[in-house]
């Protein structure tokens, strides 16, 4: 009798384990759980963590508060998503092949990501840094990249580079495969991992490749959520210019849509800083300084709701909202 429980209970649990398998690739990607071993540390990159939040922003009742853990990438950063949706795009079109050569510019994440993504691909990365950039290098260096300190301005030098098909240049302001990659992967699992309960979702801005995919995403599940999409940056930042219609021309990243955001809130560097500190104090969650401005944008809007108006569904009744804040940044 024993015998015979054991056997129901195993094939009940290699049945489970079979079902979790057969959902593998879903929105892109199997389920952790499925496949604890992985192949890669490419195969790290994505998958990140919800995190509740129990003490930062319990004076506001009625929301709960959820970060989106991005820091948990191999590198620190969500900018781990774009570096490897960019090469991966490039390799499928035929633009980045064996033996080719990256180049980057600039000491941002952005950099970082792409060295570590490029060299653990196999690619030569090479990255041009202006001489004020030079403290960066070591960083650089440790990531994979070669640095060349540029005496004249460095995109000009990759522009003329990159006439030659055996070199090849992101240029994540103007790359769709960042707002694709965040189309069908973190925004899906955010949904999933939320059941589909998220009513707001606070991000930053940097490319606008995050927040566009992302919104046009929830836009797209509409008839299963409406998600508010909001959007923090820094005061007298290009963001907070176009939305304060403060200057008229404003030069924003091609991959930007503007149309997703709901919202958008102005966080000055203090705020930020107080917010990050704030977050490690009362959370014990080590994040950089964008991870800090975006809190800060998503406690004040959600300060900024009414309870009479803005927690009441459409049966008439008090309803609990579900905040996610994208956490970008470990340093």
């Amino acid at each position: 009798m024993f015998d015979q429980i054991s056997k129901q209970v195993d094939e009940f649990g290699n049945s489970m384990l079979n079902a979790l398998n057969q959902v593998q690739g879903f929105f892109g990607k199997e389920l952790d759980v499925a496949n604890p071993i992985k192949n890669s540390i490419l195969e790290m990159v994505g998958n990140t963590p919800l995190i509740r939040l129990n003490h930062v922003a319990s004076h506001i009742q009625g929301i709960d508060f959820f970060l989106k853990a991005e820091f948990q990438n191999p590198t620190g950063s969500i900018r781990d998503r774009s570096a490897v949706a960019m090469i991966t795009d490039a390799e499928k079109r035929g633009r980045l092949t064996k033996g080719n050569t990256i180049l980057i510019h600039g000491a941002g994440s952005s950099s970082v990501s792409l060295a570590w993504a490029g060299r653990t691909k196999g690619y030569k990365v090479v990255c041009y840094l202006e001489k004020s950039e030079e403290s960066y290098a070591t960083k650089l260096r440790h990531f994979g990249a070669e640095i060349i300190i540029s005496e004249t301005n460095p995109l000009s030098t990759i522009r003329e580079k990159t006439q030659n098909p055996e070199f090849w240049y992101p240029n994540d302001n103007a790359n769709m495969s960042i707002p694709n990659h965040h189309f069908t992967r973190t925004g899906p699992e955010i949904f999933r991992d939320m059941k589909g309960k998220v009513d707001y979702l606070v991000t930053g801005g940097g490319t606008g490749g995050t927040v566009t995919g992302v919104g046009r995403f929830f836009r797209s599940q509409k008839s299963e959520s409406d998600t508010k999409i909001i959007l923090t940056g820094l005061q007298n930042s290009t963001f907070d210019q176009f939305f304060s219609n403060t200057n008229g021309l404003i030069d924003l990243p091609e991959i930007f849509d503007p149309k997703v955001v709901d919202q958008f809130i102005a966080v000055t560097r203090d705020e930020a800083i107080h917010s990050q500190s704030d977050l490690l104090i009362r959370e014990g969650i080590p994040v950089g300084i964008t991870t800090g401005m975006i809190l800060c944008g998503a406690i004040r809007f959600a300060e900024s709701l009414i309870r009479d108006t803005d927690f009441i569904n459409e049966s008439g009744t008090e309803e609990k909202k579900n905040l996610v804040i994208l956490c970008p940044d470990r340093e």
